[in-house]
């Protein structure tokens, strides 16, 4: 028979919950960090409805990233690199952006909340080679040790570094060869396709037209020699000019109202970022958000960036207040 204090034991024990799990007995693993799905584009960071509200309390961000020595900015900052722990207040959303040499870069916006830690881990895939394929005209057909790979115009991408077997064919031209490919550079292949043809069987020699019949000719003596030419008169000496220097980039124009044409600024901007229209389409965002907010020296550093080095040195930059 159980007794009163049995009975109520028995009951206590019952009540709680499954340890280890969440809800109280519900099944599941926890999930420590998240990874890149967990940012946004900055376009679908603005339309969400929290966007425009700022942290009431303090949050906190911590990022790990594979590689170790990986760059970390957080709003245009350099924060650290491989990992970052930051208590933060104000804006909830925050532009992240992990970079490494021979990686693919990976970027979005975060949205923090009160009191808690967003924990992410980013890994950046590896560059692969990359290998531009032209010819004049284009639509050669391209085979890439001997598979198939379309018709140029075409970029190969994530390509092993080393020598590959690269064929184009268009009709009766064709060539092939060995191309190299690099870790860091794209290669470039450009021909001309009147410049190799296929052999065709050579046609015989047609015979030689027969010998006239033979008969007496009279030698005339030849003609006395001419006098020596005299000789040429030297040619003045030409004094080079040297050429101009070339003219310096221009500024950005100015639109209506005296800002610059942040349509231009920026897309000559994205033309020194490498890599595909994903990587382009957030940093193009970025450029005209801070263009169009009349940051003037971001727009001026933007209109002369040229490398991938111009680029990050005018995201780094403070904004304009």
């Amino acid at each position: 028979m159980l007794t009163r204090g049995a009975i109520s034991g028995l009951i206590w024990v019952l009540a709680l919950p499954a340890v280890g799990h969440p809800g109280g007995g519900q099944s599941g693993t926890f999930k420590e960090f998240d990874g890149e799905e967990a940012l946004m584009s900055p376009a679908d960071a603005k339309a969400r409805p929290k966007a425009k509200r700022p942290l009431r309390e303090p949050a906190y961000l911590f990022i790990v990233t594979e590689p170790s020595d990986a760059e970390i900015r957080v709003d245009d900052v350099l924060e650290g690199k491989g990992k970052v722990f930051l208590r933060t207040t104000g804006n909830r959303q925050r532009y992240v952006v992990v970079s490494a040499p021979g990686y693919d870069s990976i970027e979005g916006v975060v949205e923090l909340e009160e009191r808690e830690v967003t924990k992410l881990r980013l890994e950046l895939r590896r560059l692969g080679g990359r290998l531009t394929v032209l010819t004049d005209p284009p639509g050669a057909e391209v085979r890439l040790d001997d598979a198939p790979a379309g018709h140029t115009p075409v970029t190969l991408r994530r390509l092993r570094p080393g020598s590959h077997r690269l064929s184009l064919t268009s009709g009766s031209w064709s060539w092939s060869g060995e191309v190299n490919v690099s870790a860091t550079e794209t290669n470039v292949i450009s021909m001309n396709m009147g410049g190799v043809v296929e052999s065709a069987p050579a046609q015989p020699p047609a015979p030689p037209p027969p010998a006239p019949a033979s008969r007496p000719v009279a030698v005339t003596p030849p003609p006395p020699a001419p006098p020596p030419a005299p000789a040429p008169t030297p040619a003045p000496a030409v004094t080079t000019v040297p050429a101009p220097a070339p003219a310096p980039t221009p500024a950005p124009q100015p639109s209506a109202g005296g800002r610059p044409n942040c349509t231009a600024v920026c897309d000559r901007f994205v033309q020194a970022v490498s890599g595909s229209d994903s990587i382009r389409a957030p940093i193009r965002n970025r450029c005209r958000e801070r263009c169009e907010n009349g940051d003037m020296k971001f727009s001026i550093c933007a209109w002369k960036a040229r490398t991938m080095e111009d680029v990050s040195t005018c995201m780094s930059l403070p904004e304009a207040r």
